[in-house]
């Protein structure tokens, strides 16, 4: 029975694993996704930071897409300069920008009705935007999700953002 239960042990602990622990042994895959996520915080989340327009446009490729809340589809897409004024807008209106408690992800292990990919220039973020509304100085916040996919050069040709439009506005009118 001793040599049963040792047997039993020895199998199930060498075979378990924790999925959260385990690492990526693709090293080049490791780097160009952290090279991806750094360009994110130091071009976009850092220009936002510093009111630096052509810093955050410096992450986008000519070519870039984007899907934003204003759009009803994902098939709908907006072109780089319309991303440009977005970004001039959000900087005409706001102040003091930081973006907090910050995750990120590549690939995906487990798809539904797709092929997963280990590819590391698909990358998710989410966090929480926080700003000042210039005219009224209101501090307002919003979370945010965001897909975006890098290409070989380190530029975002493909940008899905999806946050509460509503939710986000409505804090510009309430009262404390």
């Amino acid at each position: 029975m001793k040599k049963f239960l040792l047997i039993f042990s020895i199998i199930y602990f060498s075979g378990c694993s924790n999925p959260e622990k385990q690492t990526n042994n693709n090293s080049m895959g490791q780097k160009i996704f952290n090279s991806n996520v750094s360009s994110f915080q130091t071009k976009f989340i850092m220009g936002f930071e510093n009111e630096d327009h052509s810093l955050i446009m410096s992450l986008f490729a000519d070519s870039v897409k984007w899907t934003g809340p204003d759009k009803k589809l994902l098939s709908q897409s907006s072109s780089y300069d319309e991303v440009s004024n977005a970004v001039k807008g959000y900087l005409d209106l706001y102040e003091n920008h930081s973006f907090k408690d910050a995750g990120y992800a590549g690939g995906n292990t487990y798809r539904y009705n797709a092929e997963t990919s280990s590819s590391p220039n698909g990358v998710r973020i989410y966090g929480n935007w926080y700003h000042t509304h210039s005219a009224s100085k209101k501090e307002v916040s919003h979370k945010w999700f965001a897909l975006l996919r890098f290409n070989k050069d380190g530029k975002v040709f493909s940008i899905n953002d999806f946050f509460d439009v509503t939710g986000f506005l409505s804090q510009h009118t309430e009262t404390n």
